[in-house]
């Protein structure tokens, strides 16, 4: 079942006081994003890739003891590693 972006919206935010605001995730998380599962895996299928996802972007990997659940709610969650966010 498709999600609308207002309910993604709402998980999200929840997602977020769970895994990229709080130690230890808050280590490694710049922040977090709603995205297509399309365009964050060009292997979905048709069924899954125009649904909405939960990204979190890291300024660098996680290590083996911690992780980010691939799923939330439903909602599926993908990580991407984009290095430390800095001011120009």
């Amino acid at each position: 079942m498709r999600l609308k972006f207002e309910e993604v919206k709402r998980i999200k935010e929840e997602f977020q006081g769970l895994y990229v605001f709080i130690d230890p995730y808050s280590k490694y998380t710049n922040g977090c994003g709603i995205s297509i599962v399309g365009l964050q895996d060009k292997k979905a299928d048709s069924n899954t890739a125009k649904d909405f996802c939960i990204i979190v972007f890291l300024s660098k990997s996680l290590p083996q003891n911690l992780s980010i659940p691939i799923e939330y709610q439903n909602v599926k969650v993908f990580t991407m590693v984009v290095g430390k966010a800095r001011l120009l």
